[in-house]
């Protein structure tokens, strides 16, 4: 086995890329080439790889991984593989949506991680259950989870708190015992 010298490396690497350019300019000219009726039985507009990955907004490696042979069915064409317009449309509407969802998803994750922080610094400056659900205007049942969390977390406790059963304070005067 013969080793090639770093400017035939070169020379052969810029072939490879010069091919890969104009295998790009064919299917961008390409793109715009109304199908025939004959294949998909309409006049839908067909795109290669490349185009269709940018419409669905995904890379053209996560749209062979993803997409192709799995929700479109690609029409060969002379081992170029294209796919119609109307079905790409379809996925890219599909994905958005579901892209939606996942950021609302996550964006509630942030606002329950927040709050469990502040709720963990409030535990920390010794404030009790029921003063956080007071301070923080919460559902108690949400202030006890995080607090047996929180107990947990700080290793005091594996067993739930009972700060949330406060009990009400004496009505015993300071000097003696409760009069009726």
């Amino acid at each position: 086995m013969t080793s090639r010298g770093p400017q035939e490396a070169s020379h052969a690497l810029a072939n490879v890329e010069k091919k890969q350019l104009g295998a790009r300019r064919a299917d961008l000219e390409s793109m715009s080439k109304p199908q025939a009726a004959s294949q998909t039985g309409s006049t839908d507009k067909l795109l290669t790889r490349a185009p269709a990955a940018e419409v669905i907004g995904v890379s053209e490696s996560t749209f062979r991984r993803r997409i192709e042979n799995v929700e479109l069915t690609p029409i060969k064409d002379g081992g170029v593989h294209r796919f119609a317009e109307s079905e790409v449309l379809e996925v890219a509407l599909r994905y958005r949506r579901d892209r939606q969802r996942g950021a609302a998803h996550q964006n509630g994750s942030d606002d329950r991680g927040k709050l469990a922080a502040k709720l963990f610094t409030a535990f920390d400056d010794g404030v009790s259950s029921v003063d956080a659900v007071k301070r923080f205007e919460l559902d108690p049942a949400i202030v006890e989870a995080l607090h047996v969390q929180w107990a947990r977390c700080a290793g005091l406790s594996s067993s739930p708190p009972t700060t949330l059963a406060r009990s009400r304070p004496s009505r015993r005067s300071a000097s003696g015992p409760r009069v009726r």
